[in-house]
């Protein structure tokens, strides 16, 4: 059995971004007791995550394009989901510049 150990990494201007705030915050999310594990409110709280935080990010109103459940529920052939695929993907190269020009 290989054990691995992480150096210590500290980021300028940071205290909060270290390898030990990481590990904290990994270790409260994966904790096997429910009653004991970060809630997500807790895990957005947790000073690794808070420096990144942003109010209007998180409490933002809904998307318009919100991903409707109700496909994953279809009886589709394997050729009419990869079609439906090709589709959308052929929608979004359309209206993005994915290429550049």
């Amino acid at each position: 059995m290989a054990f691995f150990v992480f150096q210590e990494i500290h980021f300028e201007n940071s205290e909060k971004l270290s390898a030990a705030a990481a590990r904290d915050l990994l270790a409260n999310m994966l904790k096997i007791n429910p009653d004991e594990r970060f809630s997500v409110e807790d895990a957005i709280n947790h000073p690794y995550v808070r420096l990144w935080f942003k109010d209007e990010e998180v409490n933002a109103p809904a998307s318009e394009n919100r991903y409707d459940q109700e496909i994953d529920f279809a009886d589709k052939t394997l050729q009419e989901w990869k079609s439906l695929i090709f589709e959308e993907v052929q929608r979004y190269q359309s209206a993005h510049d994915i290429f550049n020009g």
